[in-house]
């Protein structure tokens, strides 16, 4: 079957292992079979779960070969920004950041096929490696599969070391930031101090989606942390109205009164304030059922009453 998730995964193995193995690393072809190979890692992934999330929703024909009925002539499958969104679903601590990483490979292997640019020239590996062996090893996790098993010997201490180097490298970065931030804090006088508390006062509450108040890791003050959903709880009735909590993992901390900001999650990390968090949320029991539908339309339509 042209989705099923053994004979995707084979294919990216396949690539991973001819940009490993085949190619120097300081060739451009290195870091284009290599995400060839991620690609369909991705679509393996969503294969384990089932076929038809990789069935392109405005093609009923692809949907219901998916299911197993008919035949292939119009398994039109979905475009790789769907696949990696969906992986953000399915798989463990995949953030907007790796998302982004991804689709930053997807469009450059977009530019390399369909335009005369050479899209993968000058890409050294201290550009994307790191991330890429990151990522790597997050979505093989829900195959089963071990980065060992798939390169030559070698290759997953090498992956260990560049992971573990990037890291150092934004522990660093982000305790220096931090020391910055709190050293300009000292500066400030008090009258600024309390106008700056008093704008992120009157600023807070127009900020849309999922957020809460922390205390800043450079200054102490009250500072704005923002995430991603990651998953919300069943829905649960009280009186006419449901309620329910949405899981957000923190991918960015802004301060308004010393100035610092963090964006990702592992930044937010190292700056122990990274933990997830819930936001409680309430809407009218009907208005929840309803959403996004005319009423009076809905009504007359599917019962004809006018």
């Amino acid at each position: 079957m042209l989705w099923e998730k053994d004979a995707l995964l084979g294919k990216a193995k396949a690539y991973i292992q001819r940009a490993f193995e085949d190619e120097s690393r300081d060739s451009d072809r290195f870091p284009f079979w290599a995400t060839i190979g991620l690609e369909f890692l991705g679509r393996a992934v969503l294969a384990s779960v089932h076929p038809s999330l990789l069935a392109d929703p405005q093609t009923p024909e692809a949907v219901l070969f998916a299911c197993g009925i008919g035949d292939s002539s119009n398994a039109k499958s979905v475009h790789a920004k769907t696949v990696f969104a969906r992986c953000g679903l399915i798989v463990s601590d995949f953030t907007k950041s790796d998302f982004a990483f991804c689709m930053s490979l997807m469009e450059r292997r977009n530019e390399e096929l369909h335009t005369a640019a050479a899209a993968f020239e000058a890409f050294p590996t201290e550009k994307w490696l790191a991330d890429y062996y990151r990522v790597l090893d997050k979505v093989f996790k829900p195959l089963r599969v071990d980065l060992a098993g798939v390169v030559a010997d070698g290759e997953p201490n090498a992956a260990d070391q560049m992971v573990a180097a990037a890291s150092k490298a934004l522990l660093a970065q982000v305790k220096q930031k931090i020391a910055n931030h709190r050293t300009a804090y000292g500066t400030l006088l008090p009258d600024a101090i309390a106008e700056r508390r008093s704008a992120f006062k009157a600023g807070r509450l127009s900020f849309r989606g999922p957020t809460k108040i922390a205390k800043c890791p450079a200054c102490g003050e009250d500072c704005l942390i923002s995430g991603e959903i990651v998953r919300s709880t069943d829905a649960k009735l009280a009186g006419d109205e449901l309620y329910w909590e949405n899981i957000v993992l923190p991918n960015m901390l802004k301060c308004d009164v010393c100035g610092l900001d963090l964006k990702g999650h592992d930044a937010l990390h190292i700056a122990d304030v990274g933990g997830q968090f819930s936001v409680l949320r309430w809407q009218d029991a009907a208005e929840y059922y309803l959403e996004g539908v005319d009423p009076p339309k809905y009504f007359e339509e599917e019962y004809n009453n006018s």
